[in-house]
């Protein structure tokens, strides 16, 4: 041990330090007592001891008071203090470590405890290089005056650093947290130009911040020193984003080019890790005055914060809107899922209908060629019985017959009642065929289809809607087959028409175009119905919204636009309300 190892004790308590003293100086320790936080602190200066026991209750000044002071001195931060109290509640410790003292004990601690841990805190100062401390008289008002400064510096910085707090609070952006804290730098301090450089996975982003405007040719002479793509880097109004600032030898070449004759940075680190750079650069010489370097340690220490907590948010904002994206997703996947269910099942239950209805139609249309056969036989073979002469009273019967059942009406009628029934059964056959061609929306390949086919299909199945009430008029050019799901554009189609007729009131008309452009085949419809109002325009692709109250099927937009989507196509509407409605 070494014999000239001084120990400084303070406290008011002549008990306490008797026997304090006694214990020291037996194990070989120098001795000095101070009774009160003035004296204590003129001691300091005068012997410049190795280690302090303090006390916290004194008068003149308390012993937190007397280890902030010391600790903020480079001059005398180098001395370990050791609190020795009577105060054993948490809050007394964590504010007396708060103030930077070492070590923080209560005095009904062992003695061999206190003396292992002062021989500690000894050894681990011996082994630093303690600044040389220049041995001095000080009096009381002078040390009042530094505790005043003191006071004021630490209000300045608790300031600061709740103005900074309360960007975190705001839930800015990573971009609005920066420009925020380049704007409040501004009001701490002087600079030619300031940045805060921060790297997010592979790419860097930063601001730069100017007292001035730069110039086009300056800015573009600093992304040339940095070597860096403008084209590479978003821009706000007067920022701009660069990645190798961070690169120490890069800090020379801005300093030639831009006339910056000071430089500061200091990395911003979080969590044992580099996130970015806080630096300023003035055109004046050394002028970063030793105060304003240590606030601005303070504002990279809370900056390093901040913006980790605005590029953790920013990334919380992308996870949600990704979320929100998948979950639209999923919805609408659910819905198309149930979509295609009931239409497989309405795919089915047509194809069935429309199998059976097929068969009897076959034998009828199947044997409509043999009927007018037998027809034309009988008709000849009647023709032939009533020019056989009968006698008197037979043939007076026969012709009494022949005009009750109005037999020339009958075999004139003939022809026309047998072309009717074809007339009849064609229809029908080509209704069957057209509901088998709209049943194929329960199959899920792609197919080619000519739209045309699709939209006269679509009209049969609609005759009964459109006849004595709506013309149509149709366009149609030549167009080629497209690949899509054709029952799906079918029921497109369906939807669409089906449309234009509930908006007409009354009678009106439905125009049909058809064309074939730059390789890109479009169908047009228009109708002189209601139209759809402006303001629900925006919400025509909504599936839940109805856009027309009396007729639920004027808003099936949201199906046809997921549908449409499905085979790459696309789709465009114009409405002028209470006019006339286009669907493209």
């Amino acid at each position: 041990m070494n014999q000239t190892e001084t120990i400084l004790i303070a406290d008011d308590s002549p008990t306490v330090t008797y026997i304090l003293g006694h214990l020291l100086e037996q194990m070989g320790y120098s001795v000095q007592i101070a009774e009160d936080g003035i004296e204590a602190i003129e001691a300091v200066y005068r012997i410049n001891p190795d280690l302090i026991l303090l006390d916290v209750e004194m008068p003149k000044m308390n012993g937190y008071q007397v280890c902030r002071l010391l600790k903020n001195s480079s001059e005398t931060s180098h001395i370990p203090i050791i609190i020795l109290t009577s105060r054993d509640q948490k809050m007394d410790r964590f504010w007396g470590l708060s103030t930077g003292a070492d070590e923080y004990v209560t005095k009904d601690l062992e003695p061999e405890l206190l003396l292992k841990t002062i021989a500690e805190h000894l050894s681990t100062a011996s082994k630093k290089k303690a600044p040389a401390v220049l041995l001095k008289e000080i009096s009381e008002r002078s040390l009042l005056e530094q505790v005043n400064s003191l006071l004021d510096k630490q209000l300045f910085h608790s300031t600061l650093v709740n103005q900074l707090g309360a960007l975190v609070a705001n839930y800015l952006s990573v971009d609005q947290t920066a420009r925020s804290i380049l704007n409040l730098l501004d009001n701490v301090c002087e600079f030619a130009a300031a940045a805060v450089i921060w790297r997010d996975r592979d790419q860097g982003n930063g601001m730069l911040h100017l007292q001035h405007e730069l110039e086009a040719t300056a800015r573009e002479q600093l992304f040339e020193l940095l070597d860096i793509d403008c084209k590479e880097h978003n821009f706000s109004i007067d920022p701009a984003a660069f990645t190798s600032v961070m690169n120490p030898n890069s800090a020379g070449k801005i300093k030639k080019k831009m006339m910056i004759q000071s430089y500061w940075s200091q990395p911003l680190t979080i969590r044992d890790s580099i996130i970015g750079i806080l630096a300023i650069g003035n055109y004046n010489e050394n002028s970063i005055r030793p105060e304003i370097e240590e606030t601005l340690c303070i504002f990279c220490k809370e900056t390093s914060i901040i913006l980790d907590n605005a590029i953790l948010f920013d990334k919380l904002e992308v996870s949600n809107r990704n979320l929100e994206k998948t979950l639209h997703e999923l919805k609408d996947t659910q819905a198309q899922l149930v979509h295609s269910e009931k239409m497989a099942s309405l795919g089915q239950l047509v194809a069935g209908v429309a199998h059976e209805l097929n068969n009897p139609i076959s034998f009828i249309y199947g044997n409509m060629d043999y009927l007018e056969e037998y027809v034309v036989s009988i008709k000849k073979l009647i023709r032939f019985y009533r020019g056989i002469p009968l006698p008197t009273p037979f043939n007076c019967q026969a012709n009494a017959l022949a005009e009750g059942l109005d037999l020339e009406y009958i075999l004139g009628d003939l022809d026309k009642v047998i072309q009717s029934c074809r007339n009849g059964a064609e229809r029908t056959r080509q209704i069957v065929l057209d509901l088998r061609n709209f049943s194929r929306l329960d199959r899920s390949e792609v197919g080619q289809l000519h739209v045309e086919d699709g939209i006269e299909g679509t009209l049969n199945l609609l005759t009964n809607k459109y006849k004595h009430r709506i013309k149509i008029h149709k366009d149609f050019g030549e167009t080629p087959p497209i690949e899509c799901y054709a029952g799906q554009l079918n029921q497109v189609f369906m939807n669409l028409l089906s449309n234009a007729a509930d908006a007409i009131d009354g009678k009106g008309n439905v125009w049909i175009q058809t064309e074939y452009k730059d390789q890109k085949v479009t169908v047009a419809i228009k109708d002189d119905g209601c139209g759809i109002p402006e303001n629900k325009l925006p919400k025509i692709f909504d599936p839940s919204r109805n856009m027309r109250a009396p007729s639920p099927s004027r808003a099936r937009s949201g199906k046809e636009q997921s549908l449409l989507s499905r085979c790459q196509l696309w789709w465009k509407i114009k409405s002028k309300s209470a006019q006339s409605a286009d669907q493209v």
